[in-house]
This record gives C-alpha cells, sequence and structure tokens, in this order.
C-alpha cells in the first residue's frame, strides 16, 4: 500500500513540475479551426446596431495554438472585431472586443461546442492561467493588439464613402475618431 501511495506522490509531482493541465497534444495544420471560431463570433453578432444602413462586423485574428485530446479539439487565439455602418455618408463605428479565446470543438465535427474568455479585472491573469496551455499562457497575458489591419479593412469596404475618416455618433452629434 506504501509503494502505491509513494508512486502516485511521485506521479503527481512530475506532473506539477512538468506544468501538467490535461492530456491534450498540439496539432498542426488546422487552420480550419481558426477560421471556423471567426466565423462563429461574426454569425452570432447580436449587436443592436446590424439593422443600420451598410452595417458590417469586421474581424482579425492571431493564432497561438490548436490541440486535441480524446474527446475535443481546442483553438487557442485572439479575436478582435468591430462594427460599423454609414450614416449621413460617414463611416460609423459602433462595437468592438479585442480578447483572447479558447474554442472548443467535435472531434469529428467541425463543430463550435463552445467557447470560453478571460475574467475581467483582477480574475484575468488567473483565468488565462486556467484557460491556456503553460507554453502560450505568459504569451496571451503580454499580448498586445493593433487594429490596424481591421481600419484598412473597414476603409476598403467603405471605399465608395467620400469622407474616410471614422467617427461615433453620441445621439447627437458624429465625433471623428483618430483611427
Amino acid at each position: 500500500m506504501k509503494k502505491v501511495v509513494l508512486s502516485l506522490i511521485i506521479i503527481l509531482l512530475i506532473c506539477m513540475i512538468s506544468g501538467c493541465k490535461s492530456n491534450e497534444k498540439k496539432i498542426k495544420n488546422n487552420e480550419i479551426l481558426y477560421d471556423m471560431a471567426v466565423n462563429y463570433i461574426i454569425s452570432n453578432d447580436d449587436s443592436e446596431d446590424r439593422g443600420k444602413e451598410r452595417y458590417n462586423m469586421f474581424a482579425d485574428y492571431i493564432r497561438f495554438e490548436t490541440t486535441k485530446d480524446n474527446k475535443y479539439r481546442y483553438a487557442y487565439m485572439w479575436i478582435a472585431t468591430e462594427s460599423y455602418y454609414v450614416a449621413d455618408n460617414k463611416i460609423v463605428s459602433t462595437t468592438g472586443s479585442s480578447i483572447p479565446y479558447k474554442f472548443t470543438f467535435e472531434m469529428k465535427k467541425d463543430k463550435v461546442v463552445k467557447y470560453e474568455t478571460p475574467e475581467d479585472g483582477n480574475g484575468y491573469a488567473k483565468s488565462i492561467k486556467k484557460m491556456f496551455p503553460d507554453d502560450i499562457e505568459n504569451k496571451v497575458i503580454n499580448y498586445k493588439y493593433s487594429s490596424d489591419k481591421i481600419i484598412r479593412d473597414v476603409k476598403d469596404f467603405y471605399r465608395d464613402i467620400s469622407d474616410q475618416e471614422i467617427y461615433t455618433y453620441t445621439g447627437e452629434e458624429y465625433i471623428k475618431l483618430n483611427k
């Protein structure tokens, strides 16, 4: 009995030292998972501005890693989204986000089962460490996103609008943003 307990303690110590979180294995060539994740976010856009003239959600993403276990595949990534519409011949910024995600996919089907995002504020770093594999958690915590690509995409999408500045609308006036 003592040998069994000692063996279990040694196994647990090895796992703790090596940073084992799960039995996930890295997988390569799964670009489709990243694309499906972004499409999932866009297709589930529930912005109240969706019905406005030429409304569109733009997205950009950074790939961190894809893994799998016996049941699921996972995509770890950063997704930035920004939504815009046209009013009074102006490009108007509405909603946006820029956060890390963990997507869970069915093993055999290309279907999102769920996604997770970290907690806000004081719980942010702790939740990142819980959600992401050890080898990328610090990259995620320290990642700084730049919206340059989205802004280029927005201006290209609305290239027929003569005023290429981007505005926000307060309900009373348009205010030019520095984008």
